[in-house]
């Protein structure tokens, strides 16, 4: 299963970035989603059905940002069980009920949100025109004899990468990391929102420069810098 959304606070992309048993424990556990849809009846009428996922534990989560454009989020989910669409009400459930679109009032967060220089590896802020990361789990679904379901989802190796493109110029650190081996390991943030989500990594590196140094009469040189990194915690500040 797949959910996109852009992002305007913490909790459900916590579902992906924490390990389990880290801080609140929110990932530690399995989600169940209820999934409303309207199905044609005829040639002229529709109603509405209703579908569980459940045993859900999210896989990957990649948020990304460009110049420009809002904060995306990309959740892929390991589901253990998806029921048959039901036309009951609410799916049989009194409570709670699904909202309407109109419920959600809150402001996405946008590129302006993070400031000017959101982006700060080693202590040193740099300009920022895109900006990705990336918590694989490599979820471990077994299935085991008798219930032709699966049964528990654990959560296998964390992989943190992602990816930046910077303008040329700010200074030649980035390149001392990248030509240094073996290459230190430092702190690194990105701010999405002041006060409301910022991504902190430790042990970050810098593996790759793809394509550098291209440009030309309508573009700005610049870096395009993939990362890894050996942790990596979405907090407010």
């Amino acid at each position: 299963m797949t959910i996109q959304c852009y992002p305007f606070d913490l909790p459900f992309l916590q579902l992906g970035s924490e390990p389990p048993n880290y801080g609140t424990g929110t990932n530690v556990g399995t989600q169940q989603f209820l999934y409303k849809y309207q199905q044609a009846t005829g040639t002229s009428g529709t109603q509405s059905h209703y579908v569980f996922m459940l045993g859900c534990k999210m896989n990957t989560l990649e948020i990304s940002v460009s110049s420009r454009g809002l904060v995306e989020a990309t959740t892929d989910w390991i589901v253990g069980e998806i029921t048959v669409p039901v036309s009951t009400a609410n799916g049989g459930l009194t409570t709670p009920t699904i909202p309407a679109f109109s419920a959600t009032t809150t402001v996405p967060i946008s590129n302006i949100d993070g400031g000017n220089t959101p982006f700060t590896m080693n202590g040193v802020s740099y300009p920022i025109k895109e900006f990705r990361c990336q918590w694989n789990n490599n979820i471990i679904a077994d299935d085991f004899n008798g219930s032709g379901l699966v049964d528990q989802l654990t959560t296998g190796g964390i992989e943190i990468t992602g990816s930046f493109v910077t303008p040329v110029g700010k200074n030649l650190l980035l390149e001392g990391f990248i030509h240094d081996f073996p290459q230190t390991g430092v702190n690194a943030s990105y701010t999405f929102k002041s006060g409301t989500m910022v991504a902190n990594f430790t042990e970050f590196k810098v593996t790759a420069d793809d394509n550098p140094h291209i440009s030309g009469p309508t573009a700005t040189d610049a870096h395009h810098f993939n990362f890894v990194a050996k942790t990596g915690a979405l907090a407010s500040s």
